[in-house]
C-alpha cells in the first residue's frame, strides 16, 4: 500500500466516522460535501478506478444523485446538515453515493483493464447489458434495466459496509478513547475491508482481536478474480464520447 493510498482509505474512514446525525450537525454544507468525496474517493481505492468527482447542485425532490462522465452529483437539498440529521436521510445520501460509484465502476470499466480486472466472470458477463441504453422513458424500464438492478445492490452492500466500519470505529473509541465517540476527531488508522490499518506501519493489523477489553457497554455511532480480459470491440458503447455523455441517475424507489 502506497501513502497516498493510505492517505486516501485514511480520509475515507474519517468520513465514515464523521458521516452520522450527530456529526452532519456540527458541518457546513461544504464540510459534508468534501467528507462525501472522501468516501467516494474510498470506493475508487479499492476498486481501482479514477475517483469521482462529487459535486451538488439543485435537483428534482425525488432525486438523490446521478454519475455523468466522471462526475457524481448529489442533490443540494439533500446534504443540508438538518436534512441528514434524519437518519433515513442519511442513510438514503450514502446509498445514492455507492449507487453512483456502481454506475461508475461499470463505465471505467469499458476503458479501463484494471477495473474490468477486479470484476468477477459473472459482472463481465453482463457488463454489455449494464451499459446498455434504457429502452424507454417509463419507470418499469429504468427500475428494471440491469444497470440500476447493479447499481441499486452496490447500494445495498455499500451501507451496509458503513455500518460495520464504523462498529469497527466504535470499538477502537472503547478501547482506546474511554468508550467515546469522537466526532470529528482525528485518529491514526483506515479501515480497509473490516480491518485497522495503522500509519506506523501500513499493514493489516490484529490489534483490537489481541487486545482484552470488554465492549458490551460500549458507545455505538447508532447510539451517539484475477485480471479477465475483455473484448473492448465487444463494448456497445463509444468511449471516446462516453465521458460527455453516459450517464445514470439515482431516483426515490418509491415514488
Amino acid at each position: 500500500m502506497t501513502r497516498e493510498e493510505y492517505e486516501v482509505l485514511r480520509a475515507g474512514t474519517m468520513a465514515e466516522h464523521n458521516l452520522n446525525t450527530a456529526g452532519v450537525v456540527k458541518m457546513s454544507e461544504r464540510e459534508i460535501l468534501q467528507e462525501f468525496q472522501a468516501l467516494s474517493d474510498k470506493i475508487a481505492v479499492q476498486n481501482h478506478m479514477i475517483p469521482a468527482e462529487v459535486l451538488s447542485q439543485q435537483l428534482a425532490p425525488n432525486e438523490y444523485a446521478y454519475q455523468q462522465g466522471l462526475s457524481i452529483v448529489m442533490n443540494s437539498d439533500m446534504i443540508k446538515p438538518d436534512t441528514l440529521n434524519n437518519p433515513e436521510n442519511l442513510k438514503e445520501m450514502q446509498d445514492s453515493l455507492f449507487h453512483e460509484n456502481g454506475h461508475l465502476r461499470d463505465f471505467e470499466s469499458s476503458f479501463l483493464s484494471e477495473v474490468r480486472g477486479q470484476m468477477t466472470p459473472e459482472e463481465l458477463a453482463g457488463l454489455n447489458d449494464r451499459l446498455s441504453e434504457i429502452p424507454d422513458d417509463s419507470w418499469e424500464s429504468y427500475y428494471n434495466h440491469p444497470g440500476e438492478i447493479s447499481a441499486r445492490e452496490a447500494g445495498r452492500i455499500g451501507v451496509e459496509e458503513v455500518e460495520r466500519d464504523q462498529q469497527l470505529i466504535a470499538e477502537v473509541d472503547a478501547a482506546m478513547n474511554g468508550g467515546r465517540n469522537q466526532i470529528l476527531a482525528t485518529f491514526d488508522f483506515a479501515v480497509v475491508n473490516g480491518e485497522v490499518v495503522y500509519e506506523d506501519t501500513f499493514e493489516m493489523s490484529n490489534a483490537l482481536e489481541s487486545q482484552t477489553m470488554d465492549t458490551s457497554g460500549m458507545q455505538t455511532l447508532a447510539d451517539n478474480d484475477g485480471m479477465i480480459e475483455v473484448d473492448e470491440n465487444e463494448l456497445e458503447m463509444d468511449t471516446m464520447d462516453a465521458v460527455d455523455d453516459f450517464s445514470f441517475s439515482a431516483f426515490d424507489e418509491d415514488v
